[in-house]
């Protein structure tokens, strides 16, 4: 098997759906399909989906703690346009949840 780089971005209202699969040699595989169309599809053993998940939620808590918006700061699609005043250093990264 070959390497690929993938990028997904997935919105709150992307849609998702998970299924299950046995092969005929008993090996259980979990697939989790995103995209209106099945876009992209992520599948492995529930302890490989588990673990990704795991760091999923550990990115999206890093995120979230990276920058926190100020009563003036201002959002669009949660993205945040504003996140210091002048004199300040700007982020090096700016996030949105």
């Amino acid at each position: 098997m070959s390497a690929a780089y993938v990028s997904v971005r997935v919105a709150e209202n992307t849609r998702h759906s998970a299924h299950l699969h046995v092969s005929g040699t008993g090996v259980l595989d979990a697939w989790l399909y995103i995209g209106e169309g099945n876009d992209v599809a992520l599948w492995g053993s529930p302890a490989a989906l588990r673990r990704l998940a795991a760091a999923l939620v550990l990115a999206a808590e890093e995120a979230d703690e990276l920058v926190t918006p100020r009563h003036d700061a201002r959002l669009r699609d949660g993205a945040l346009l504003h996140a210091c005043r002048s004199g300040e250093p700007a982020p090096k990264a700016v996030v949105g949840s």
